[in-house]
């Protein structure tokens, strides 16, 4: 490896560019950023399954069992 296409960074580790200027990133760091990009999608898609199965639990119960002209005792 020649001393003009690589430079250490603060901690001492180096990294490898390339002609362009571009930084070159090894496939785990690409692969990582795929991951994570994966478990986000992932944690919304939850949410919003969670959030809807919560409203047609809801919508079901005031359409089915609940009755609006029952009076509670007090």
């Amino acid at each position: 490896m020649d001393s003009s296409n690589s430079s250490k960074n603060s901690n001492g580790i180096g990294s490898n560019y390339m002609m362009s200027g571009k930084v070159h990133q090894p496939n785990g760091a690409a692969e990582n950023r795929d991951a994570k990009k994966w478990i986000r999608l992932a944690v919304v898609f939850l949410y919003l399954i969670s959030v809807s199965l919560a409203s047609i639990v809801l919508a079901t119960y005031y359409i089915v069992f609940w009755d609006a002209k029952q009076v509670y005792a007090r």
